[in-house]
């Protein structure tokens, strides 16, 4: 039920209990001479005071749909995250189809683009984490609004119906009463205004966080897809970090390099291929500690003296 309507059902309730007639007139009168009824008087306050709860209930809204309008748009960048991690993904399957080479090239660094599912973990547990704080923003400014209504409702409107019971002055008596809610509700608004600063740093802190947990994702997602693109490529020109035989062939020109001859410091080794018809070679590195077993192994040995 409103609050205005609550106010005004408990005027008459002490108007019944009391047997007082509200709508007495005042004997003062205002600037211009006109009359005033008590009641009226009485309730444009009322009025008054249910505008101040809306514009407090207003203001703590707007700050929930300032916080939930920034997480939608995290929201929006997780959507076209995917679609480009999607359509990265099915890029890479026309290629697949064009050559051997390519087909191998693409399965290697296939895996290196970032899954969706993992994705879409990643930037649901950053808005999780920020609407999780939400619960705790604007909780001050709320238990502001509570102890104002709750001002109204009781302590003001008892006192102006122990005002309205007096027979000889009770427009004094009331408007003393709302002398002293007015003054009550100046000093609130006051803490109301600094809580909800305080309440919006707050939120604005874990939007800020929120965003920044999605742009890492984000950025790190657009680095992995641009590598990876990068390294499809440049396998399929064979300019690949590693030696991709042609299908069907092997090499049977197996010859073992020492490490010493792979010395960095050396700025060339022997050309085992020089002065032979060979025309692929296989290189594997050995130690020289592997060279001399197996040239132990096959020296003839000598047969032991008896």
């Amino acid at each position: 039920m409103p609050l205005g309507i609550i106010i005004i059902l408990i005027a008459a309730l002490a108007k019944l209990t009391l047997g007082v007639d509200v709508v007495t007139q005042i004997a003062n009168t205002t600037a211009g001479g006109t009359n005033v009824h008590l009641e009226d008087y009485i309730e444009s306050y009322r009025r008054q005071f249910t505008a101040n709860l809306d514009d407090y209930n207003n203001r703590i809204d707007a700050l929930h749909k300032l916080f939930e309008r920034n997480l939608e748009t995290v929201e929006i960048q997780k959507h076209l995250l995917l679609d480009r991690i999607r359509q990265t993904d099915e890029g890479l399957f026309p290629l697949e189809l064009l050559n051997v080479q390519n087909k191998k090239c693409v399965s290697k660094h296939r895996n290196e683009i970032p899954s969706s599912a993992g994705t879409q973990d990643d930037i649901s547990k950053c808005l999780e984490t920020a609407k999780y704080q939400l619960r705790d923003i604007g909780t001050e400014p709320r238990q502001l609004l509570k102890a104002l209504n709750n001002y109204y409702s009781n302590n003001f409107e008892k006192s102006i119906s122990s005002c309205l019971a007096e027979a000889n002055t009770p427009f004094t008596c009331v408007e003393g009463e709302i002398l002293k809610a007015n003054e009550f509700t100046i000093n609130h608004n006051l803490k109301f205004n600094e809580e909800m600063d305080n309440s919006e740093h707050y939120a604005r802190a874990h939007i800020k966080a929120a965003l920044n947990c999605s742009f890492v994702i984000h950025f790190q997602a657009a680095m992995s897809i641009a590598e990876t693109k990068l390294n499809i490529d440049l396998c399929m020109k064979s300019e690949d970090n590693y030696c991709m035989c042609k299908e069907g062939y092997t090499c049977n020109n197996l010859q073992r390099v020492p490490l010493s001859d792979l010395n960095s410091e050396n700025i060339a080794i022997a050309n085992p291929l020089y002065g032979t018809s060979n025309t692929c070679l296989m290189l594997t590195a050995s130690s020289e500690g592997e060279d001399n077993l197996e040239d132990d192994a096959i020296r003839p040995q000598a047969a032991p003296i008896d």
